[in-house]
């Protein structure tokens, strides 16, 4: 809870739910009970994606700089890796996404 009161930005402010399993790394993104991105299994790594190259290079360059040494965030298969490579990818939330369903 304590990092969720301290984050902040369009992302969050517009979240509604956030479920994280800490187990499997596997990545899902929704928006309501539309699928947004293609699922990112637990043994996805950013590294192998060829048409990834450069979005994952500097992916792990952030992941280098602010995640501790030996930390399980640092792998290529964590799901802080692929959330970022798909920030990387397409921002999130565009000029086009409408939060007038609610």
């Amino acid at each position: 809870d304590a990092l969720l009161l301290r984050a902040q930005g369009p992302v969050l402010s517009r979240a509604k739910a956030i479920c994280v399993s800490g187990t499997s790394a596997t990545c899902l993104l929704a928006n309501g009970l539309e699928v947004s991105r293609p699922a990112r299994m637990y043994d996805y790594d950013i590294s192998s994606d060829d048409g990834a190259a450069a979005a994952s290079d500097r992916v792990m360059e952030l992941i280098d700089r602010y995640v501790p040494e030996k930390h399980t965030a640092r792998a290529n298969t964590g799901s802080l890796a692929k959330l970022l490579l798909w920030i990387e990818e397409r921002a999130l939330l565009t000029d086009d996404d409408d939060d007038d369903d609610d």
